[in-house]
């Protein structure tokens, strides 16, 4: 049985332990352990679209200034 936080905004089958604050509302955005660089993720409080610069050290920007 997979458990996931009811705020996370991660699609089923993936699992995240990890979490960053959102830049544009400061809720926890899940990431999922798989990630990539490049994936964009949606704030579950905001509906703002995220990207994932890093991973190491994990790094999300609003995906409008990724494009950039």
């Amino acid at each position: 049985m997979q458990i996931f936080q009811e705020d996370a905004a991660i699609p089923r089958g993936r699992k995240s332990k990890m979490e960053y604050p959102c830049p544009e509302c400061g809720s926890k955005v899940a990431v999922p352990d798989d990630c990539m660089e490049e994936e964009t993720l949606e704030c579950p409080e905001c509906a703002v679209e995220l990207q994932i610069i890093s991973k190491s050290p994990l790094s999300l920007v609003l995906y409008e200034e990724a494009e950039k």
